[in-house]
């Protein structure tokens, strides 16, 4: 059969043209992200601060992660404050912005790290005249938080968390073999883990292998990225509300992320397109790329394939009281076994419903676990 080949003339519009002008004629462009390092550099560093009515209240510091915000706590400030019941455990709320997130200024020196980030939140603790308190995040938090459990402990005194990333079992990895027949594997999964555990070793497992493009790309070509983001606002959505679905509870999926139930019919809520409007307006995009890439020894893959974790090298072993929610669909679901190594655990909740998001998900969840924990960590009773 003959090739049929035809000559075609193209060509643009003026008004395409005048459209493409008038693009890059309102292109808005990122700062510069590293700047040379000054002598005796301060950060400006954004935070609320709600001190509870309460003369009993204790501090808590409170650290979001990415792709959130300090928006993330929303709808727990208020209530840990001040508590309806005059009998809950109270405190004195701070939600700082991590550095290049909002309304926090970007860092100025390359290598700035978790590390970096404890020491400054507990400088403003110490600062705001908080001498000891308790600490409270995920994602980026967690590792926030877990350095001050265990480079700040005279300050930070208690470490609650609602991620704890962490290698699967032996057992659990051994039976994913593609020798092990199905009716095996299935069998002594059953009989070793609770389909809860099962499903948190196997989300950890699916997001290492198929989740973490994202982690990637922000982490090698963060200035690509943003900057193709920087100018997009539907691209902002795009980037950042995929995450808000696909890291959040699948079958019950939270009123306050999403409009209506069921998957098949969900709408952004109010509270994510806030969210992600903050990264929008303050120009944000791009920096909160940089963790991604300063501390890529924090990859999934690490906790995954390898039976070391960093979370249990003794360089960053929580030593004061540690306490875990593990939610059902957190991207890096950890089980209490998974976790026992890395901290001083006194407390660990398994829930059903709720994840990645667990303040805007599942908030008064996260309310009554964090005075739990609180009250077991003080009273010196060891719940598990």
């Amino acid at each position: 059969m003959a090739l049929k080949i035809e000559e075609f003339d193209f060509s643009f519009t003026d008004s395409q043209v005048a459209d493409l002008k008038e693009r890059i004629d309102k292109t808005r462009l990122p700062n510069q992200a590293i700047s040379p390092l000054l002598d005796g550099w301060d950060y400006d560093i954004h935070f609320i601060h709600v001190e509870s009515k309460s003369p009993t209240a204790t501090p808590i510091l409170l650290v979001h992660g990415w792709p959130g915000s300090f928006y993330e706590f929303k709808y727990v400030i208020d209530e840990l404050a001040n508590p309806k019941n005059s009998d809950d455990q109270a405190f004195h709320v701070v939600v700082p912005s991590l550095p290049g997130y909002t309304f926090s200024q970007s860092p100025q020196e390359r290598g700035w790290s978790m590390k970096d980030n404890a020491r400054i939140f507990n400088k403003l603790m110490v600062g705001l005249g908080y001498s000891e308190y308790m600490c409270q995040g995920g994602d980026w938090g967690h590792q926030v938080c877990r350095y001050l459990g265990s480079k700040f402990t005279k300050n930070c005194r208690r470490v609650h968390v609602n991620m704890c990333p962490a290698p699967p079992p032996k057992s659990f990895m051994l039976l994913q073999s593609s020798w092990v027949p199905a009716s095996i594997r299935d069998f002594f999964l059953s009989w070793l883990y609770t389909p809860i555990e099962r499903m948190l070793c196997q989300r950890s497992l699916d997001f290492g292998a198929n989740g973490f493009a994202y982690a990637h790309i922000q982490g090698t070509k963060p200035a690509t990225l943003g900057w193709g983001l920087m100018d997009s606002p539907v691209g902002h959505l795009s980037w950042l509300g995929e995450k808000w679905m696909a890291w959040s509870d699948h079958d019950d999926p939270s009123p306050t992320l999403f409009d209506k139930r069921g998957r098949e019919d969900q709408h952004l809520s109010y509270d994510i397109l806030a969210n992600v409007s903050l990264y929008w307006f303050t120009e944000s995009i791009l920096t909160s790329f940089l963790p991604y890439l300063e501390n890529r020894d924090w990859r999934h893959q690490e906790f995954v394939l390898s039976n070391m974790t960093s979370v249990s090298d003794a360089d960053c072993y929580i030593s004061v009281p540690m306490g875990v929610s593990s939610f059902k669909f957190e991207l890096a679901g950890s089980t209490k076994g998974m976790v026992a190594k890395s901290g001083n655990i006194k407390f660990y909740k398994e829930h059903s419903k709720g994840g990645h998001f667990a303040a805007l998900d599942r908030p008064q969840v996260l309310l009554e676990d964090i005075r739990e924990f609180y009250r077991l960590s003080s009273s010196g009773r060891d719940p598990l």
